[in-house]
């Protein structure tokens, strides 16, 4: 399929890490929305990683992504609108969940957020440049609550006041 999906999701992972993360979700579950058209598997362009979408009733998707070193990590997804941008909303599944309450208490799972910009013919996606993002907030530093962490940029606001950042960037 398409190897948009793939990059635009590869680099969304990378959000947590290293990029813009948000501890709340840019799509609230009541909010989700459910379109087929994303389901299926995304190659990527050296056919070594891809992106396995299914389904998770009732409106949500479970994404497999496996990397061009074949380690797998997994998410779960929500696609709604902010404002008039689609997005899909995409967050770690528990990687231990063996692990002691103690050690799992201390981990965060956050979320990242992909656009979506047309799914018919192809799949088009584009994600929020991390380094501008941090470029925009240290000029406006009060314009929504959020952490700088290293080269990341965690985002601590509640839904509604991420959603109305995500507006007002996307217009920029």
């Amino acid at each position: 399929m398409s190897l948009r999906f793939a990059t635009a999701f590869l680099a969304t992972v990378s959000l947590a890490a290293c990029g813009v993360a948000s501890v709340a979700p840019f799509v609230p579950a009541a909010d989700a929305v459910f379109d087929a058209r994303l389901l299926g598997t995304w190659q990527g362009e050296n056919d070594k990683e891809f992106v396995v979408i299914t389904a998770l009733p009732p409106n949500g998707y479970t994404l497999a992504y496996t990397d061009g070193d074949g380690k797998t990590g997994r998410f779960e997804a929500l696609l709604g609108h902010i404002g008039p941008l689609l997005v899909l909303d995409v967050s770690p599944v528990d990687p231990s969940p063996d692990a002691s309450d103690l050690y799992r208490s201390l981990l965060l799972p956050l979320h990242g957020v992909v656009v979506v910009d047309s799914m018919v013919p192809d799949l088009h996606f584009r994600i929020f440049e991390p380094d501008s993002v941090k470029r925009y907030l240290e000029q406006q530093p009060n314009l929504i609550a959020h952490e700088m962490r290293e080269a990341a940029v965690v985002l601590t606001a509640p839904t509604a006041a991420l959603c109305t950042f995500l507006a007002t960037i996307a217009r920029r």
